[in-house]
């Protein structure tokens, strides 16, 4: 008996597309056939790779879109221009815990609630860009669909800091309060927004300013 040839794995591809001639859609076909397909061709034969627009099937294509986030076994998201419809996308495949991959153009900026989750930058003004962008790729999705690998993003991250909080100590809950203000800060930093002068001491138990220190302790 003919075995049936095996249905591929699906990486489903979201982030800003627009429409034919505009800035997204040749931003969003220079990351699909200039960076991601490639890398798939090349190196992950085993998935087929799928864009909104690129979906065939007769049907309404938002459900088409959220049955595909749901199912897919590995989603690339593109944070550039923070597309509305992008996020609201990354929102649904974070609450399901599945893989996911953010990538963004170089020097765009990051969602403070996502700027400490690593991100691949990339860029398009030489050819090498496009080489080192398709490493960074490779790289991040051999990582993503290993055995054993474990999905992190805000909402797990959340999740687990719920369950750490219901059985965590008094001094445990100090470190945990001060690490949160160091994750904050960072966020705040990758994504290229103002930098905050000093955490409150609340947040941080050393975060005065050293001018404050001195004069306390000069008191």
């Amino acid at each position: 008996m003919t075995k049936l040839p095996k249905k591929p794995k699906l990486c489903f591809i979201v982030g800003p597309i627009g429409a034919d001639d505009s800035d997204d859609r040749i931003h969003a076909d220079w990351l699909l056939e200039g960076i991601i397909a490639p890398v798939f061709e090349e190196h992950f034969e085993e998935f087929r790779v799928e864009r909104a627009d690129k979906i065939s099937d007769p049907g309404r294509i938002d459900a088409q879109v959220i049955t595909a986030l749901l199912n897919a076994d590995l989603v690339i998201a593109d944070l550039t221009t923070l597309n509305p419809n992008a996020f609201y996308e990354i929102g649904i495949r974070h609450t399901i815990q599945k893989p996911i991959i953010h990538m963004r153009l170089e020097n765009q900026p990051i969602p403070f609630d996502v700027a400490s989750f690593r991100t691949i930058s990339f860029s398009r003004k030489r050819p090498r860009d496009l080489e080192v962008a398709r490493e960074l790729l490779r790289s991040a999705v051999s990582a993503a669909i290993a055995d054993g690998h474990v999905v992190d993003n805000p909402v797990t991250f959340s999740r687990g800091k719920v369950e750490f909080e219901k059985t965590a100590t008094p001094p445990e809950k100090i470190i945990q309060d001060q690490l949160s203000a160091i994750v904050r800060r960072l966020g705040a930093i990758e994504a290229g927004a103002p930098q905050i002068p000093w955490l409150r001491s609340d947040d941080l138990s050393y975060g005065e300013s050293p001018t404050r220190q001195e004069s306390s302790c000069a008191q």
